[in-house]
């Protein structure tokens, strides 16, 4: 919904999830964006983000529908 331009707070009304949870969802997804984008690994982004690699893995994957510089790395990655 974030990539998408819905606002946070409407956010937390289709999600029932508090505004602070979204916000950190959200920073913590922009991270990871980031970091993939500089080329850490996913290993790498778990110790930074101190995140879960299903949780990053899920955030690269809506990356992906949205950042083609995403996912063209992802596919070169995915390749080898």
């Amino acid at each position: 919904m974030y990539e998408q331009g819905i606002d946070p707070t409407e956010i937390t009304k289709r999600t029932n999830h508090d505004l602070e949870s979204v916000d950190r969802y959200i920073t913590t997804y922009n991270r990871v964006k980031e970091l993939y984008r500089k080329g850490f690994s996913r290993e790498e982004i778990k110790k930074v983000a101190g995140s879960y690699l299903t949780t990053i893995d899920q955030y690269l994957r809506i990356a992906l529908h949205f950042y083609p510089d995403i996912k063209e790395k992802w596919q070169d990655t995915t390749k080898k």
